[in-house]
Parts: C-alpha cells; sequence; structure tokens
C-alpha cells in the first residue's frame, strides 16, 4: 500500500500523479520492489533516460531516477536512501502527455 499518493503542478503548469512507498532503510525489500517495477516498466515502454542526486533532489543520501515514454506519458520511477529519516523511497510519477 503506498505511503502517500496524490497530484502534484508541474514547473511548466501541467499536472502529474504519483505515489510514494516507504521501506525500512536499504532493506532487501525496498531493493526487490523497485526491481520489479523496473522490470514491468522496461518490458512495457520505452525508456528516455537515467539520472543520479542532483542538486534539486531533497537531500537523499542516494538517488536514481529512471525515465519512460508509455503511452505517450512519462513515467518516472525513483528509489531514493534518507538515512536521516532510516527510510527508503520508491516514487512512481506519471505526467500526462504534452499537447
Amino acid at each position: 500500500k503506498p505511503r502517500q499518493c496524490g497530484t502534484a503542478r508541474d514547473v511548466d503548469g501541467g499536472t502529474s500523479a504519483y505515489c510514494a512507498w516507504a521501506y525500512p532503510f536499504r532493506s532487501a525489500e525496498s531493493q526487490g520492489a523497485y526491481a520489479a517495477v523496473l522490470r514491468e516498466l522496461a518490458a512495457c515502454s520505452e525508456p528516455e533516460g537515467q539520472e543520479g542526486a542532483g542538486s534539486a533532489v531533497n537531500h537523499p543520501d542516494s538517488y536514481e531516477l529512471r525515465v519512460f515514454r508509455l503511452g505517450g506519458q512519462t513515467v518516472s520511477l525513483a528509489l531514493k536512501d534518507k538515512s536521516g529519516l532510516n527510510e527508503t523511497y520508491i516514487f512512481v510519477r506519471v505526467e500526462a502527455a504534452e499537447d
């Protein structure tokens, strides 16, 4: 069950839907869940890119982002380790197709 889901306004004025799941910090469960979602997205979409931590990231200890195109939408999958919270997060965000 996701810890949090909602919608967010993008910097370009569009909206995106997201869900976040919290796991114990760097747990095997978090790694397995991330790998499973990554496999599913890779099997049914086109990869757009992969990124590491950047200045816009909210202070994780580590950060991995994969971006896919799926049915005209952009789907982002992120894995963030946050030792200060003793948690690892998986985020999935879906951005609507551009007009």
